[in-house]
């Protein structure tokens, strides 16, 4: 359990809580030796081996306890631990020791069993505690992530939807001048009249912005042909026109001449008639 936890917190409370747990099983296993060894008044062969391995293991369990437990649940244990029970098991163990070789505790088995049943419930409470607050730990954990997976869940929908929005409103307006594009080109086949020009709205700077561009510059270029062409035009008439006045004038000016000409030649032919008259 403790291998597939990736929350520190939990994992310092679980591992404190199994090792607490071990201890105060070795605390039992305790009791049973050394009420034996007190009512035989002496240890049975093997069985002082035992009682230091127990108090071996419970040094190393506590001392893991201690490393790993929260500062409430040390606490907790501190304070349970004045109990008088704790100190008196702890004299009992030295007192066994100590005559282990001779014997001869001078303890009474049945108050040994007493004392270390009193401290093993107590033990027991702090178990609980113990429990407890790793059960709530534990819920709180998996509330947090209960939470954030709602959370991830939520934005990752939220995401989505406004992903799929903006598609559609892209594509909606996209579609929109695509068909205002068409729209212009349908009028300006029917009218003829290329200096309609498209509004700003649809040259916007994107693909389809840059064809209706395209489509309005290809047009002007044709408008300003059409353009000089006009003015071309008129100045050709204008033209024209001076061209037959001009015409019109050495035509009324030739025909001043002819006439200037015929009365010439009429005074002349009156001229050469007098002459004639005075020679003969």
């Amino acid at each position: 359990m403790t291998k597939t936890s990736t929350n520190d917190e939990i994992t310092n409370e679980l591992i404190a809580y199994i090792n607490f747990s071990y201890a105060k099983e070795n605390v039992g296993q305790e009791r049973a030796i050394l009420s034996n060894a007190f009512n035989a008044n002496k240890f049975a062969p093997g069985i002082y081996n035992k009682l230091m391995t127990s108090a071996t293991s419970q040094k190393i369990f506590m001392d893991n306890f201690q490393r790993f437990g929260s500062s409430k649940a040390l606490d907790f244990y501190n304070k349970i631990a004045k109990d008088e029970s704790f100190s008196e098991t702890s004299k009992l163990r030295d007192i066994a020791i100590k005559n282990a070789q001779n014997g001869n505790f001078g303890v009474q088995g049945k108050y040994a069993f007493s004392t270390f049943t009193k401290k093993i419930d107590l033990l027991k409470v702090i178990e609980d505690k113990l429990a407890s607050e790793l059960i709530i730990s534990n819920q709180r954990i998996q509330n947090n992530a209960l939470t954030s997976l709602w959370t991830m869940i939520i934005i990752a929908v939220g995401s989505i939807f406004a992903t799929l929005l903006l598609g559609y409103l892209v594509a909606k307006d996209t579609t929109t001048r695509i068909f205002e594009i068409q729209k212009y080109l349908i009028t300006l086949s029917k009218t003829k009249n290329i200096s309609n020009k498209p509004n700003k709205n649809q040259l916007s700077k994107d693909e389809v912005g840059d064809i209706f561009r395209s489509v309005a510059e290809f047009l002007m270029a044709i408008r300003e042909i059409f353009t000089n062409l006009n003015h071309q035009s008129k100045q050709n008439v204008q033209i024209s026109k001076d061209l037959l006045l001009g015409s019109n004038e050495v035509l009324t000016h030739t025909k001043e001449g002819f006439d200037i000409s015929k009365q010439a030649n009429s005074i002349g032919s009156r001229v050469e008639a007098c002459l004639l008259d005075n020679i003969s």
